[in-house]
């Protein structure tokens, strides 16, 4: 194991030659590329995309240009090899499937970004995210944290607060499988409407009234 984790650590940027060429300023922090767009929200809809080392760069290459237009922070996985680890859950459970974190601005924002990287991407296959609602083929969404306050619990360990759907006080970002979210609190309930008659939809996510 250790072994492995030492060769994903000697893998280079290679998705970021990618970037380079659309000349979207990076950084590189292990395992992944971060735009150097501004983040401003503590917590908010965030998008996440899913796929596979044999089709990454293509998807990359439709996907980044919408991003820059709208001056999008986003991270991307950095390697084929750190994308196969991601997608085999060497970097946690609830990481599975997620290459590209998308942080909108808005939830107006979100809902327009969906809408557009749902017709990109309806040709491309993924793994499912389990940790989000499934708005497409490899196109997911999740409420979470983006710039959380980080506390500390009694044994020590970072948590970071954020604020709920709702706007009242602090909570933890908590994980579920499947996603947990109000019908009333849903943005996206289009998407799942006009998705529902694919079979195994309704696995992804719980919607409570």
């Amino acid at each position: 194991m250790y072994e492995y984790y030492l060769s994903l650590l000697r893998e280079p940027p290679y998705y970021k030659r990618v970037l380079d060429k659309l000349c979207i300023d990076t950084e590189n922090v292990f395992p992944w590329i971060y735009s150097k767009a501004t983040k401003n929200r503590i917590a908010g809809w965030k998008l996440h995309i899913s796929a596979t080392p044999q089709n990454f760069v293509e998807l990359l290459k439709q996907v980044l240009p919408l991003l820059k237009d709208y001056n999008v922070p986003f991270k991307v996985i950095s390697g084929p090899r750190k994308l196969a680890a991601l997608n085999i859950g060497f970097f946690g459970a609830i990481q599975v499937g997620k290459c590209i974190t998308i942080y909108p601005d808005s939830t107006n924002e979100a809902i327009m970004l969906a809408k557009k990287l749902l017709e990109i991407t309806k040709s491309f296959s993924g793994p499912d995210i389990l940790t989000d609602i499934k708005l497409g083929n490899i196109l997911f969404a999740r409420y979470g944290a983006i710039k959380p306050h980080i506390v500390r619990d009694y044994n020590g360990n970072e948590v970071p607060l954020i604020k709920p759907i709702t706007g009242k006080g602090k909570v933890p970002d908590e994980y579920h499988i499947p996603y947990l979210v109000e019908d009333r609190l849903n943005p996206f309930r289009s998407f799942l409407q006009s998705n529902i008659k694919n079979s195994d939809f309704s696995s992804h996510y719980i919607i409570e009234k």
